[in-house]
């Protein structure tokens, strides 16, 4: 045999044995048909404004998600199941309590991971294992947003084993769920679905739930057909308690007290570029940045630009005292020069 080909032999030989321990734990004995699902939901214990509805979705979703990253082929996460809580309420510790096996535990749950997405032994550190905690999510956030987005929701990772002449791709088998201190953590202003939040006032971790049978009753929905990802009106759901966790902005905080959100009250339309509109708000010479941050609040909340004479423009309601103290010159650029498309 040529040694030059052992390390390729070895890695035939290991992919036509391949093991996944954590569908063999799942699969170690069928579901006895046992509803647990309530059990494990009232392990979380949600802040007084927070949706109970909207727990069981997110949770049910979630351990549906579990399930299919075990036993599906071409598996896609959707979500990031996302508790956002105070200090010491137990997130961390209900996260390693989700495998109750202590030697699978030990090789499939990783915690208080800080992912990076532009970091290669960070994404390794992930997807060698089933269920990894993104401990402390703001300072991952501080990270480039985008890349982290787009790996947390991957369907495939590629590979570089040892002695390997080329990477090799895998499905993906791992799934995420983060923990973070601060309620105003998001600051994407591109959208956070991703981010499935539950707001906890505790967790207890020290039940005693048979989770192989948790995982046992979702691998049967999932193979049942049932979902695992949200559908419309739970995205809306979704989006709507997310709005609460939202950083704000210097952007933000000008631009929103000059747009007429009440439809009944739009009469002062203007056609306006995101450069224009924070001028209207009193930002003379705006920043690259803080257009482009303002570009992706008007696209969240009208949708997508016009391109006119080669720029994106955007039909925006403006609060009508605002227009007519700006048509006198009292404050900021007068509409005819920083909107003329409104006479």
């Amino acid at each position: 045999m040529p040694t030059g080909h052992i390390g390729e032999y070895v890695h035939a030989i290991a992919d036509s044995n391949a093991y996944n321990p954590v569908a063999e734990w799942i699969r170690s004995q069928p579901w006895d048909g046992l509803d647990r699902f309530p059990n494990i939901a009232a392990t979380i214990v949600e802040q007084d404004d927070y949706p109970k509805h909207l727990k069981a979705i997110l949770l049910r979703k979630w351990l549906r998600s579990a399930a299919a990253a075990a036993i599906k082929p071409k598996y896609k996460g959707r979500g990031v199941l996302t508790f956002q809580g105070a200090q010491g309420i137990g997130k961390t510790s209900w996260v390693k309590a989700l495998v109750s096996d202590p030697k699978l535990r030990d090789t499939v749950v990783k915690l208080d991971h800080h992912l990076d997405g532009n970091n290669k032994d960070s994404q390794l550190g992930a997807i060698a294992n089933w269920i990894v905690e993104i401990g402390e999510l703001d300072s991952s956030f501080k990270r480039d947003i985008a890349r982290l987005k787009g790996f947390i929701t991957a369907d495939s990772d590629r590979v570089r084993r040892p002695y390997a002449r080329s990477e090799s791709v895998y499905d993906r088998r791992t799934l995420f769920v983060a923990t973070v201190n601060d309620p105003n953590f998001l600051v994407d202003p591109t959208g956070n679905s991703r981010w499935w939040t539950i707001a906890a006032e505790k967790l207890d971790y020290s039940h005693t739930i048979d989770m192989q049978q948790v995982y046992a009753q979702m691998a049967a929905e999932v193979l049942s057909g049932e979902p695992w990802w949200l559908n419309d009106h739970e995205e809306a759901a979704l989006a709507d308690w997310n709005s609460r966790h939202v950083a704000t902005s210097v952007v933000a905080d000008l631009v929103e007290p000059h747009l007429e959100l009440d439809p009944a009250r739009q009469k002062n339309i203007a056609v306006i570029t995101p450069t224009e509109l924070l001028k209207v708000a009193g930002i003379s010479h705006p920043s690259n940045s803080q257009a482009r941050e303002c570009g992706a609040m008007l696209r969240d909340l009208f949708g997508s630009p016009k391109r006119i004479r080669g720029r994106d423009k955007w039909r925006v309601p403006l609060v009508e005292p605002t227009a007519a103290d700006l048509k006198e010159g009292r404050k900021g650029e007068t509409l005819k020069t920083a909107i003329p498309e409104i006479f």
